[in-house]
């Protein structure tokens, strides 16, 4: 469901390719789900507040990363809306030296402009390995919040069924 959600209204990290995220995003869900469902009954403490706050951790840390690093790409359409978003373009924080001196011509700090300038390809905008280690860091933090939140969602489930199964013996 998650995943769904996240690649219907482009949530999901821009990079790989969106049919791979979803791909990974599920993937991510099913271990959590099956890693939780296979250890909870050895565990004696409790551990929603511990994946509560694990689960905001990796949101909050995905959501800096985005808010950084993610930049709108070129407008594919007129129409576009939540259904249909201008694509995502990860993005770097050390610019090349072609990139440097357009913002010095230009006296422009905006990474829009630039962007737009190079026609939309991040690799002449910034030095290729600051791309590639944000995109790895914005995939990463979304498959991180992945798993936290199936675990959360399997934990949830446990201690549900573990009251309901306590009501149904007391009556």
């Amino acid at each position: 469901m998650l995943t769904a959600i996240a690649l219907r209204l482009w949530l999901a990290p821009p990079w790989p390719a969106r049919p791979l995220v979803g791909l990974l995003t599920s993937s991510a869900i099913l271990i959590a789900t099956f890693w939780a469902a296979m250890t909870i009954p050895r565990f004696a403490y409790d551990r929603l507040p511990r994946l509560a706050r694990w689960t905001a951790i990796f949101f909050a840390a995905y959501c800096v990363l985005w808010a950084f690093f993610v930049h709108d790409g070129a407008v594919t359409t007129p129409e576009n809306g939540l259904f249909n978003p201008v694509p995502k373009v990860p993005g770097g924080w050390m610019y090349t030296q072609t990139a440097k001196e357009f913002m010095e011509l230009e006296a422009t700090s905006d990474p829009s402009v630039v962007l737009a300038n190079a026609e939309f390809n991040a690799n002449e905008v910034w030095v290729t390995w600051t791309l590639n280690l944000t995109a790895a860091a914005l995939l990463i933090t979304w498959l991180a919040f992945s798993l936290a939140v199936g675990a959360f969602v399997v934990e949830l489930a446990f201690r549900v069924l573990a009251r309901l199964g306590r009501s149904a013996t007391a009556d």
